[in-house]
C-alpha cells in the first residue's frame, strides 16, 4: 500500500509491473489505478513492500535502538527485582 501523504495515490495498493523487481536505486515499477505505470520509491511503501519484492530481511530496529532497547529492559528489570 503506498504510504505518501500527499500523493494522490496515498493508502491505495498499487500492483507491481509483472517482471519487475527494484532497482538498484530503491525505486520500482508499478501500475496506478488510471492504468500508468510510474516508477516509484519503494520506500513509499512500507517495510513488506520491500520484503515482498525480494528486498531481503525486514529490519525493524538500528543497532543504536536495539542497545537501546536493552538498557531500557534491563532498568525495568531492576526496579521489578
Amino acid at each position: 500500500m503506498l504510504a505518501r501523504t500527499g500523493h494522490p495515490f496515498d493508502g491505495q495498493r498499487l500492483r507491481v509491473v509483472p517482471g519487475a523487481s527494484p532497482r538498484r536505486d530503491g525505486r520500482i515499477h508499478v501500475l496506478l489505478p488510471d492504468g500508468n505505470a510510474a516508477l516509484l520509491p519503494l520506500a513509499w511503501f512500507g517495510e513488506t513492500a520491500s520484503s515482498a519484492a525480494g528486498g531481503g530481511a525486514e529490519q525493524h530496529f538500528s543497532a543504536d535502538g536495539l542497545r537501546r532497547l536493552l538498557r531500557l529492559v534491563d532498568r525495568l528489570r531492576g526496579m521489578t527485582g
